[in-house]
């Protein structure tokens, strides 16, 4: 279709460069209208815009934010390596767990956690400067403001360099390898893939209109909630007032409502007629005008309106829901954030700078208060399987995140389960303390472990010989026990078998 263009486009594709070759092509966005603001059925000029700009400073937004970063925040940053079932185990005191903890003198991790929610959400990406000394090694982890950092590459890789600008856009930039930059992406800019991709820069309309809501409340509760009117005579077989007359009852009329003097009475000269040319409150429902951007917000953002106290939600909040919510928001806001966060330091900077040994950077969701009753399901769910004798008791320890060792490696089966084969022989001949296929001891009717010593019997042990006698168990076993110390021998089918043994 190249052939097709006029020379002004051709000439456009030049710049753009846009070439007949394979690389990355990200130096302009194909598309110009992906937010709704700049479009033709919804344009904004930029200078409305910039009032506002990024939207961060609004109510609803920070309230919002504030949310989500506190949240954010609540738990640790974990490195963890697995073990030889490949569970995750944690490192203790792990160089990039401490560093995420105090990662300069003047931050702690809750206040990275904030800079990362709030750069991600308003300008779409995070930057962390990796401090080194003078061995190379990491030391720090200095945030940079997101609005002064430009993404740079070519053809050939994405991603080359990093420009800040320290004193703005007109002055000197620092050019920053890749090597030393923990770059955090809020998903990807369909007009340039080397950043992130705002939520709020699809919500600035609704912004804008929101503190235009807000300015036109202050203004009328300052004019005394009088809104505009005019003035005219009732009758104008005089003439009316001349200019002059005109303009001073205009500024005795604002002097009486406005300001310092507003509520005072007023007498006029003549008969006039005020005709209210502006809409009341009660016809603005300021109310409902407030709750469409609140709700906007609050979707893109990924908060529920009930957790950030704005009124879209107060209305149908209870204590029930709001805690479901809280759940809801956690599961489906917060963990893939701590994952992609995680999996984007483990790359960036535990591989690269620390450790290449399968080691990977986690949130300790255990600390998570939302997330308590999930582990309380989780104990229940493992302790059901511990009880009807299918995993073992460090298999359960290993899944609720408590330490395991060999002496938990065993099964507990009630007595009054009998084991049988598939063609429905129990299974009494078995070595008592052999391990089975996976190395696990077996605590059931048949095998009882060395430390463990029962008295079961159903009916009245009958005396053999002075060393021994002969029981019958709960699965219908005739088992032979030594009479000192209870110690069972060895068990049989029949009461024959049993007897023929000590005889």
């Amino acid at each position: 279709m190249a052939e097709d263009k006029n020379r002004f486009l051709k000439a456009f594709d030049i710049l753009r460069g846009k070439e007949e070759k394979a690389g990355y092509n990200q130096l302009f966005g194909n598309d110009l209208s992906v937010y709704g603001y700049n479009t033709t059925s919804g344009f904004f000029e930029t200078d409305k815009l910039s009032e506002i700009g990024d939207g961060s400073a609004n109510s609803a937004v920070i309230a919002c934010l504030n949310v989500l970063s506190t949240a954010f925040s609540e738990p640790d940053l974990n490195v963890c390596k697995p073990d030889e079932y490949m569970n995750m185990e944690k490192i203790i005191k792990h160089p990039v767990s401490e560093l995420y903890a105090r990662p300069n003198p003047y931050m702690s991790a809750g206040l990275l956690s904030h800079y990362i929610v709030l750069a991600m959400n308003t300008i779409g990406d995070a930057f962390l400067y990796k401090n080194r000394n003078a061995q190379g090694q990491v030391v720090q982890l200095v945030p940079i403001m997101p609005n002064l950092v430009e993404v740079r590459g070519n053809s050939d890789e994405l991603i080359t360099h990093y420009e800040y600008y320290q004193n703005g856009k007109g002055g000197e930039n620092l050019k920053i390898p890749v090597g030393d930059v923990v770059h955090i992406r809020q998903g990807i800019d369909p007009n340039d893939h080397r950043r992130g991709h705002a939520p709020l820069k699809g919500v600035l309309r609704e912004i804008l209109g929101d503190e235009a809501a807000g300015q036109w409340s202050a203004a009328l509760l300052h004019n005394m909630a009088v809104p505009g009117v005019v003035l005219s005579p009732r009758n104008d077989s005089l003439g009316g007032p001349t200019r002059e007359e005109a303009e001073a009852i205009s500024e005795s009329y604002k002097q009486k409502f406005g300001g310092a003097n507003r509520g005072a009475p007023m007498v006029l000269s003549g008969s006039m007629n005020v005709d209210i040319v502006s809409f009341s409150p009660d016809q603005m429902k300021l109310q409902e005008l407030r709750r469409l951007p609140e709700e906007r917000i609050s979707a893109v953002l990924g908060v529920p309106a009930i957790l950030a106290g704005l009124g879209a939600g107060l209305d149908s909040a209870t204590y029930n829901n709001t805690r479901e919510l809280r759940e809801f928001f956690t599961e489906q806001k917060l963990i893939p954030l701590w994952k992609m966060v995680a999996s984007e330091l483990t790359h960036q900077l535990l591989e690269p700078d620390f450790s290449r040994d399968d080691a990977k950077c986690e949130f300790d969701f255990n600390k998570v208060r939302a997330l308590s009753e999930d582990m309380d399901e989780l104990y229940k769910r493992v302790n059901t399987g511990v009880q009807g004798g299918w995993i073992t008791i460090g298999e359960a320890r290993k899944v609720v995140g408590l330490d395991a060792d060999e002496r938990h490696n065993i099964y507990l089966r009630p007595l009054n389960t009998v084991q049988i084969t598939e063609d429905g022989q129990p299974l009494l001949e078995r070595d008592r303390f052999s391990p089975d296929e996976e190395g696990k001891a077996l605590l059931g009717s048949v095998a009882l472990p060395p430390e463990s010593t029962r008295q079961d019997v159903i009916e009245s042990p009958q005396r053999i010989s002075e060393e021994k006698y002969i029981a019958q168990m709960p699965n219908g076993a005739f088992c032979v026990i030594k009479h000192d110390n209870q110690e069972v021998v060895k068990c049989f089918k029949t009461r024959k078998e049993a007897e023929d043994f000590l005889s």
